[in-house]
């Protein structure tokens, strides 16, 4: 290392350094001066110099790239049944026997006793909605749209995916969905699917569908199968089940259908809580479709070295 300059008490020292292993690895710089050597860790509470933990690097492979649309990006968060509806909506609902709150009034978690849901309030958002708010959202400097679950579902949030295949009637169509992405492109504006893959909504196609069985966990809880965090409307999946991954991230998967469609990438839900081996799995799949397209990850704590479930995690990798 060499200094660099003098900034009043303060010396700017620069150096480099390189990684022989790529991955997360850890370290601390040795300081030597005329009264001796000292180890410098990243300091915590206490004023002692090698007190506290090591700084970290995480070194990438070199032919590791991401989009450069996403860099720098402004991303538009949009829970679809409450942005924008348009004419429409009302009489897709009425068709669906749903009857669409005034627009405006304030939500309602409408709960049994018990917990259980007694009925889910719905306000009419769609697809065409946000269509005609792109030049809205334009106005802002919004380059990317992430839309909340937009496929089939009996929930507001949709969370409680029901078939990863159609987009939901109340929403509207496939062919809204691809002139949503056409006319964001015009616009300059990317879409991102929320990705939902940890768990599927107990009204599922897949939950009720006897083939599907090895995807969930029966057991002898009160729901009589493992649910995430205990929802018994999301039954939890086996990721790794090779019919699941197939869904997901086979050649007529959820993930290529949808960035065929127009897609420009996913976010995954929970990412924490998918196993390494199957958001790679998820990852080629949408780098199939173009290294363009673009994979983002649900982490709440740092996910350089965030540890699930045992295990330390290679997100960032």
């Amino acid at each position: 290392m060499v200094l660099e300059e003098n900034r009043g008490v303060y010396q700017v020292w620069k150096g480099s350094f390189s990684f022989a292993v790529r991955g997360l690895s850890f370290y601390y710089f040795r300081i030597h001066n005329a009264s001796g050597s000292f180890r410098l860790f990243k300091q915590g509470d206490d004023t002692n110099m090698e007190a506290g933990d090591l700084w970290q690097v995480s070194c990438v492979p070199a032919d590791f790239t991401t989009p450069d649309w996403a860099k720098g990006a402004l991303i538009y968060q949009i829970f679809p049944d409450r942005f924008c509806k348009d004419e429409a909506a009302a009489g897709r609902a009425s068709s669906l026997g749903i009857t669409l709150k005034k627009w405006g009034t304030p939500p309602v978690y409408d709960k049994e006793e018990n917990g259980d849901i007694r009925s889910w309030d719905f306000y009419g958002g769609s697809l065409n909605g946000i269509r005609e708010k792109l030049l809205y959202l334009k106005s802002l400097n919004v380059t990317v749209i992430y839309l909340n679950p937009i496929f089939r579902a009996v929930s507001n949030h949709r969370y409680d995916t029901c078939d990863y295949f159609q987009i939901d009637p109340l929403l509207g169509t496939e062919e809204d969905f691809r002139e949503l992405c056409r006319e964001a492109k015009e616009a300059g504006i990317h879409i991102i699917l929320d990705g939902v893959f940890s768990h599927v909504g107990k009204d599922s196609v897949y939950f009720k569908d006897e083939k599907c069985r090895s995807w969930f966990t029966f057991d002898g809880s009160e729901a009589g199968y493992q649910c995430w965090w205990g929802v018994k409307d999301l039954p939890e999946v086996n990721e790794m089940d090779p019919g699941f991954t197939e869904l997901i991230c086979g050649e007529k998967g959820v993930i290529r259908y949808w960035l065929e469609r127009g897609a420009d990438g996913f976010r995954l839900d929970v990412a924490d809580e998918l196993p390494d081996a199957f958001i790679r799995l998820i990852r080629k799949a949408v780098k199939s479709c173009g290294e363009d397209k673009l994979l983002i990850g649900e982490v709440w704590e740092d996910a350089s070295n965030k540890v699930s479930y045992g295990e330390k995690r290679r997100f960032l990798m």
